[in-house]
């Protein structure tokens, strides 16, 4: 079984403060057991890429989970492991998104991650199971995908939202790129 870093859902009902919440209230475990159990946000960090001329990269979702499946998408992220973990919460979060964008995608620089906010959303059975640390990394010259299909940099304010997964309309939004 594989632990994730998760935060018990009640944790969060009482705070605006979601990212103090996570820090002081995440744990580890067994996704299997709490994968689809609402009691249980599964912490996801986030990484949206824009370029300087405010353009986001995007790509369409295949195969992983089923309720994302052919949806575009924003950001590069995915489950935090114990082998993510540092000496703080929020250091664990980082080396998760790093990890997952080594996963998905090649850059050539160093990046520049900077913290944007959280995405806690009950609208779906994905947002009601898990709660978004959302990045935005910058300073990249080269960036190619490794296995994600129909990618590009899009304007996203030109974006049919009815394309976009849930998270990623929720970005546009609130204007995180």
């Amino acid at each position: 079984m594989t632990d994730i870093l998760v935060v018990d859902t009640s944790r969060l009902t009482h705070t605006h403060d979601y990212m103090e919440a996570i820090i002081q209230h995440a744990e580890w475990r067994p996704r299997e057991e709490i994968e689809l159990d609402e009691r249980w946000r599964q912490v996801i960090p986030y990484t949206i890429f824009t370029t300087p001329n405010s353009f986001v990269f995007s790509y369409c979702r295949k195969g992983g989970d089923e309720r994302l499946n052919e949806k575009m998408s924003f950001g590069v992220g995915g489950h935090i492991e114990r082998c993510d973990k540092e000496v703080t919460v929020y250091d664990t979060i980082l080396n998760a998104a790093r990890r997952e964008i080594d996963e998905e995608v090649n850059v050539k620089s160093p990046l520049n991650l900077v913290y944007r906010g959280i995405i806690y959303d009950h609208s779906d059975s994905i947002g009601r199971t898990h709660i978004g640390v959302v990045f935005n990394a910058t300073g990249f010259e080269e960036m190619r995908t490794k296995d994600l299909s129909f990618c590009d940099f899009y304007d996203p304010t030109s974006v049919d939202m009815s394309y976009l997964e849930t998270w990623s309309q929720i970005i546009i939004r609130r204007g995180w790129w």
